[in-house]
């Protein structure tokens, strides 16, 4: 099963030629059969792989002999190894969080260590040798179908959202790497089977057999009760049910996206929309944008609920002049059919200051791989700045060079942080008169090959992409026009 997996990850474009793949090992059966079908992919194609061990100071000895079992491991093959330790159960306590989330976000500050590092060395080599540097790094984690079905059941039970019920994705794109997840179609038996048939050893975690958390319980008790009591299939249906409202999801977020783009105006201090045009969508939609409109004002969605998000759409169908107070200083009006939602601590700011404010906003562009080595050899970098209309000679207004390598966008229509990144599900440009086209058609249309569009970079702003600098394409609602105050000036810039 181990080649037959390998085959899978690299048909379904999980891994593809040169990617530089982290690898989270803690040595138990499931990340131990991952690293396996990394190694059989390197076999197949040239890939790099780094592992990750993680100790989180919990089980002692047993810990440390983890640690030295991957370690070993990959040192009889060869594989780079990267080990961190440190006391979760003091971080938890430090940090007022649960054991399972400091050693979450814990986990992924070392992940982007690695990421930071792999990225310098692979700058830095560039110099030297033909490596592209425009592969990207992937960090593979070993969850599988029984992992999926107990997040789908704790996310149910603890009230989630639409988008918790979907579970976690197979390929997710983050703001500095993608996530693969490989083994979610696979069950946990499964693996264990492969793993003794071919005679591989693995680490036990004694604490996985442990009933002191929810997650243990339900992984513990309640599947195995469903399973042997109710349908044998239960965690196969758990995680189809999950794809399927991942789908659900997607359309929800696509419309959700245009609906923002169509009503709400973004200005340095607050945000607006009309109530008419925001109550004219579908009530999901409304408690969708409702949430993305709050988050964006209080600078995290951590902690945002249900609740206001229902205070807000009942604040849109309200009379003028109620008022709402909502998490993280975020403070919500109507007047008259408009809706006001500002953060009183974020923006308490004087004109000048707010135009400070959304230079520094643009700056905050992620620009994951720094240059940029391109096909003829020379490497660019993308510079930004930005121009205020009134500093401008009126006669040199409409005089700017717009070339291949410089393009210039109406700030005011950017909505939040730019990003460079490769393209993701939702993603989508205005083309015409304002009219919405999804990404994966504009690639069709411009006659993009295949293979190479998970590869290209676009500067987007949430899914709205502005700008495919290889294929010149800008969307058109981002223009510079007669209205433009301030104007975004991004280039393209060639270093010998």
């Amino acid at each position: 099963m181990i080649r037959e997996t390998a085959t899978r990850i690299i048909d379904e474009g999980l891994v593809e030629k040169k990617d530089h793949i982290i690898a989270g090992v803690s040595g138990g059966a499931d990340s131990m059969f991952l690293l396996k079908c990394l190694e059989e992919v390197q076999k197949m194609i040239h890939i790099y792989i780094y592992v990750v061990h993680i100790n989180h100071g919990i089980r002692g000895k047993e810990a440390d002999l983890d640690e030295s079992f991957v370690r070993n491991y990959c040192a009889e093959r060869g594989l780079i190894f990267y080990s961190f330790k440190a006391d979760v159960v003091q971080i938890a306590y430090d940090n007022k969080l649960s054991e399972e989330e400091a050693g979450r976000n814990y986990r992924y500050r070392c992940f982007e260590k690695v990421r930071v590092e792999i990225r310098e060395k692979i700058k830095s080599e560039s110099s030297r040798s033909d490596l592209n540097i425009c592969y990207p790094i992937k960090l593979a984690l070993a969850h599988h179908m029984d992992d999926q079905a107990e997040t789908v059941i704790f996310q149910l039970l603890r009230g989630s959202s639409l988008k918790g019920l979907t579970g976690m994705s197979r390929l997710k794109s983050d703001d500095r790497m993608m996530i693969i997840r490989p083994l979610l179609d696979i069950r946990k038996k499964d693996i264990e089977d492969t793993l003794n048939k071919e005679g591989f050893k693995w680490r036990i975690d004694s604490t996985n057999a442990e009933n002191d958390h929810s997650r243990n319980k339900i992984r513990n008790k309640v599947i195995p009760y469903m399973e042997q009591e109710i349908q044998n299939q239960t965690v196969a249906h758990i995680a189809q049910t999950a794809r399927d409202l991942a789908e659900v999801d997607n359309f929800l977020d696509d419309i959700t996206e245009q609906t923002f783009d169509r009503i709400v105006n973004v200005e340095d201090d607050r945000i607006s929309y009309e109530a008419q045009r925001f109550l004219k969508n579908h009530i999901a939609v409304q408690k969708a944008l409702a949430l993305k409109l709050i988050a964006l004002c209080a600078g995290k969605k951590k902690d945002i609920g249900r609740e206001h998000v229902n205070m807000l759409v009942k604040l849109t169908a309200s009379d003028t002049g109620k008022m709402i107070s909502l998490p993280y200083h975020v403070t919500a009006e109507k007047s008259y059919d408009m809706i006001y939602i500002y953060n009183q601590k974020a923006f308490s700011l004087d004109s000048k200051d707010s135009i400070r404010s959304k230079e520094n906003m643009i700056q905050e562009i992620i620009y994951e791989y720094g240059n940029l080595k391109k096909e003829n050899s020379s490497l660019m970098d993308i510079s930004f700045r930005v121009v205020r209309i009134k500093d401008i000679n009126p006669n040199d207004y409409f005089r700017f060079e717009k070339t291949y390598c410089i393009k210039y966008f109406d700030c005011d229509k950017i909505n939040g942080i730019l990003k460079l990144r490769y393209p993701m599900k939702g993603d989508y440009m205005y083309i015409g008169n304002d009219k919405i086209k999804k990404l994966s058609r504009v690639f069709i249309d411009e006659k993009v090959p295949r293979d190479e569009r998970e590869k290209l970079l676009v500067l987007a702003d949430g899914n709205h992409v502005l700008w495919i600098p290889d294929y010149d394409k800008v969307s058109t609602r981002t223009y510079v026009s007669e209205t433009t105050k301030k104007i975004l000036l991004a280039e393209i810039g060639g270093i010998a």
